[in-house]
């Protein structure tokens, strides 16, 4: 089992805001997980827990928290916060909620709404991931029960982030909790007539664009492109051929 502390950063401890003062809180947290782990009993041991998300629309994320650790599900401020949950928000990091735009970059959701054990995020751009207790001092975060980080009645959600890379239609297994970018397909260009990997990181499948990163100069005009399933490189399904400049990222529209 493990206790979450995020919310209880000091800043103004003398000892440095990694150690913050409030200690009986942390112990209470501590108590519960051995009860509920080591002498089973029946007490909620843990915040909030992420059972999945999806896309009601480009622009609208719902976050489903298992029901066994949702009940009370709201938002409530921080122990060191400063807007405590209060809209609209004076900065706007002190929002409980972050968005992935599709270039990569993260934004602070615009609101956010509780309903039983869903949460729902809105943004003002499609979402590709949503993240919540990703920072140092968080202002604002998800807990069970009731009251926040002081009221000694419930568990904070666990910082979590998940992060959509492809289409909204795509199964919730395409949901990948470390956001890294996850190509559909391995790529493989043809230099000096063998083929060579272009490193997965490097390649990105956008629609029916494939972009294959390379060492400049290494392509030329109608270099041979194949393609297999990651971690897979005997099993190419396609080949293609490509033309552009050598020194530029080779991009098949096939």
């Amino acid at each position: 089992g493990m206790a979450t502390a995020i919310d209880l950063g000091d800043m103004a401890s003398p000892h440095g805001g990694i150690h913050p003062r409030r200690k009986q809180e942390v112990g209470r947290r501590l108590a519960l997980v051995a009860r509920g782990v080591q002498y089973l009993e029946p007490v909620t041991f843990e915040g909030p827990r992420l059972d999945g998300l999806y896309l009601s629309e480009p622009t609208v994320a719902v976050l489903t928290f298992s029901l066994s650790t949702a009940r009370g599900l709201h938002l409530s401020g921080t122990a060191g916060c400063k807007d405590c949950c209060a809209t609209p928000h004076s900065q706007p990091w002190y929002a409980p909620f972050e968005v992935q735009a599709p270039n990569g970059t993260w934004f602070p959701a615009t609101r956010a709404t509780v309903h039983r054990n869903t949460v729902t995020v809105y943004s003002g751009f499609a979402i590709s991931g949503v993240r919540s207790g990703w920072g140092g001092m968080p202002d604002c975060l998800l807990y069970n029960g009731e009251g926040g980080a002081l009221n000694h009645s419930g568990l904070v959600a666990p910082p979590f982030r998940a992060c959509l890379h492809g289409d909204n239609g795509l199964p919730a297994w395409l949901w990948f909790s470390d956001c890294a970018p996850r190509p559909s397909a391995e790529l493989s260009p043809a230099v000096g007539g063998a083929y060579q990997s272009s490193g997965s990181l490097g390649d990105w499948l956008l629609g029916q664009t494939v972009v294959v990163h390379g060492p400049p100069d290494s392509y030329s005009s109608g270099t041979a492109l194949q393609t297999g399933k990651p971690g897979q490189s005997a099993s190419w399904y396609s080949r293609a051929s490509i033309a552009c400049a050598g020194s530029s990222p080779l991009v098949d529209r096939g």
